[in-house]
């Protein structure tokens, strides 16, 4: 429990020099991790996608990235924290296209997105896609096309969940 009254905000901010250099060490150490985690142009990781476009980041920590070698991201795209990103219906799927999720340039993914292809979906240019609770597009529920959508539900999910196109 909080002290209450006037010396409240003295007794909670009172903090030993030695958690206060304990907890910056912390912070900068999590910051480097975060910026080290990144996948952007040359690392490994995106060496292993199918191409992935200059200025283009994907935020670490990603939540999936399934079957990448399928997964095409265009220059200067943004994708969230805890996004997944998958093709096919599972680790190393035979069936899955060369082309199965391509992201075009521009695009903004928000953090805990999910995306599915399990056949194709495309985003085209300047797509922006924020989450929503429980919504994820998928190539999965029949076809479908919106304005800035190739795919499945996209365009559907979308529409019915107010996620900004641009």
């Amino acid at each position: 429990m909080l002290p209450r009254g006037p010396h409240r905000a003295a007794r909670v901010t009172r903090v030993r020099r030695s958690h206060r250099l304990l907890n910056r060490a912390v912070h900068a150490a999590l910051r480097w991790v975060d910026r080290a985690g990144e996948v952007v142009p040359g690392t490994a990781l995106a060496d292993r996608f199918g191409s992935f476009g200059e200025g283009s980041c994907i935020d670490f920590p990603p939540a999936t990235l399934l079957n990448v070698s399928s997964i095409h991201v265009g220059r200067d795209v943004l994708v969230g924290r805890q996004a997944t990103l998958a093709a096919g219906y599972g680790v190393g799927d035979p069936g899955v296209p060369d082309r199965a999720l391509v992201i075009g340039d521009g695009c903004v993914l928000g953090a805990r997105i999910t995306i599915t292809a399990h056949q194709y979906v495309e985003l085209r240019t300047l797509v922006r896609l924020e989450l929503r609770p429980r919504v994820h597009a998928t190539s999965r529920c029949g076809r479908g096309t919106s304005n800035n959508f190739t795919g499945g539900c996209c365009g559907a999910a979308a529409r019915s969940t107010g996620i900004a196109t641009l």
